[in-house]
């Protein structure tokens, strides 16, 4: 039936959303509150555009928050993936990646 209606199972739904975010948060499409929360490295010795995953003291609440969790799902996606700039093709790619 799940099939059949094209929708995520929940974990993959969750990942998808949380990735989307993020997609608007680099596109300037998202609240500041939420894109003051993602950093890019700012050193010149990183030749790649991954987000600064922070660190966390906690690893039973703090790897759930948007700041940590968001750059670990980011870096993890393809490339290609995360240069696209339309976010109506970026949701049908993303989707697309988990189903």
């Amino acid at each position: 039936m799940i099939i059949d209606l094209r929708w995520l199972p929940f974990c993959y739904r969750i990942t998808s959303k949380i990735l989307l975010l993020v997609f608007e948060c680099l596109n300037c499409v998202a609240p500041p509150y939420l894109s003051d929360l993602l950093t890019y490295p700012t050193s010149s010795y990183s030749l790649n555009e991954d987000l600064v995953e922070p660190r966390v003291r906690l690893k039973t609440y703090g790897d759930r928050t948007f700041s940590v969790c968001a750059p670990k799902l980011w870096d993890n996606l393809p490339l290609d993936l995360r240069k696209r700039s339309n976010i109506e093709n970026s949701k049908i790619k993303i989707k697309r990646t988990f189903s």
